[in-house]
């Protein structure tokens, strides 16, 4: 059809080897459309070839493979996105993010999705209680489905909903002291305890250590047994930079107990019974609620544990090296942090942290009005 001089909108009707149905071919915009008619009536499928020139004449034609589309094939399109480019922390969490996303929408067909059932799904999601960072992560989710649905062709731009994100504040103040950690991770379930531990060490993201394989452990040259360093993969980055962590204290003696418990045939340095580490956010909650119960005399530390997120423990470990004197320029290289600004998201001063420095600056005024500071 294309250059043949027809009109916009001209069509025709053709038969495919194989199918009992007649098939129709439309011109849009120069592109040829084609599908079935779904009937052998000849008199019906010229109907449905003249709606459709009628269709594009009026500028409302919509591509039937667009009727087609659902939420589920925009799912799985989603996830091989995530496969095929090494996202593997995003394949991970994503299963999280649907479920809500599909208990509403997993039946239906894309055009259904529309954006007055994306504002109800918003506000049902904050009557139950969710985060509203939570439900930016699921609508987050949903927008990328959609966008990739355009990219590929499958879904008109004009067919997409508008999706709005929530306001949040995402600036956290929690973290986990070295005391209550050591309850929180007593608390856990065997397989995490080292998991959470080195994250709590290292100030990793929790992709970064699900993605750790033994083949990133290095080992001294001169004595296989002697552990030295872990080289992050840039591909499991999530800026893509591959980093250096070297093995001295408590990540020393985190990576022996795992090479000791090494399961044959295994490639992950944390495991759960030779599986990968997936979500853990359920055990991670009753683990916080547990721990939180040992604090008796300050209600106040015992209910920010009881909240604490897994990602406090990355905010921790960056709090806790700067605190122990380590330069944060080392501290950012650790953590893999490529930003100051960002970096200084993390570094979060405490209540604590205040009140030692008005009691260091009252000392030194002391020191200014005896005559003794330097």
């Amino acid at each position: 059809m294309k250059g043949d001089g027809r009109k916009r909108g001209d069509g025709r009707i053709f038969n495919v080897k194989g199918s009992p149905y007649f098939h129709l071919a439309v011109c849009v915009d120069g592109v040829e459309k084609r599908w079935s008619s779904g009937t052998d009536d000849p008199d019906k499928a010229d109907k449905l070839l003249q709606k459709a020139c009628a269709q594009i004449e009026a500028g409302v034609f919509t591509d039937p493979s667009e009727r087609r589309l659902k939420f589920e094939d925009m799912a799985g399109d989603l996830t091989n996105y995530y496969k095929t480019r090494g996202k593997k922390a995003s394949e991970n969490s994503l299963p999280y993010f649907l479920k809500p996303l599909r208990a509403v929408f997993g039946t239906d067909r894309a055009r259904k999705i529309t954006d007055d059932r994306i504002r109800k799904y918003t506000a049902d999601r904050l009557d139950d209680k969710a985060k509203p960072a939570t439900v930016n992560k699921e609508l987050g989710v949903l927008k990328r489905m959609f966008k990739l649905a355009v990219e590929g062709k499958r879904l008109s731009a004009t067919s997409t909903p508008l999706i709005k994100l929530l306001p949040e504040d995402n600036t956290r103040t929690g973290f986990v002291k070295p005391a209550d950690f050591g309850r929180l991770r007593d608390a856990l379930p065997d397989y995490l305890r080292d998991a959470v531990s080195f994250l709590y060490a290292s100030a990793w993201r929790v992709g970064e250590m699900r993605t750790l394989e033994w083949g990133d452990v290095e080992r001294d040259e001169n004595d296989n047994k002697k552990l030295v360093a872990i080289q992050l993969r840039a591909e499991v980055s999530k800026n893509r930079h591959s980093r250096t962590l070297m093995l001295e204290g408590d990540l020393l003696e985190i990576i022996k107990r795992r090479s000791g418990a090494r399961r044959l045939g295994c490639p992950y340095v944390f495991h759960q019974d030779g599986q990968p580490i997936g979500d853990f956010r359920k055990a991670w909650r009753t683990a916080c609620k547990t721990a939180s119960l040992a604090i008796k005399d300050d209600p106040k530390a015992r209910l920010a544990l009881a909240n604490a997120l897994v990602h406090d423990l990355r905010r921790s470990g960056i709090r806790n090296a700067v605190r122990a004197g380590v330069r944060e320029g080392v501290v950012m290289k650790m953590s893999g942090h490529k930003t100051r600004s960002v970096f200084d998201r993390y570094n979060i001063s405490s209540n604590d942290d205040l009140a030692d420095a008005a009691k260091k600056v009252t000392a030194y005024n002391a020191q200014i009005v005896a005559g003794t500071a330097s």
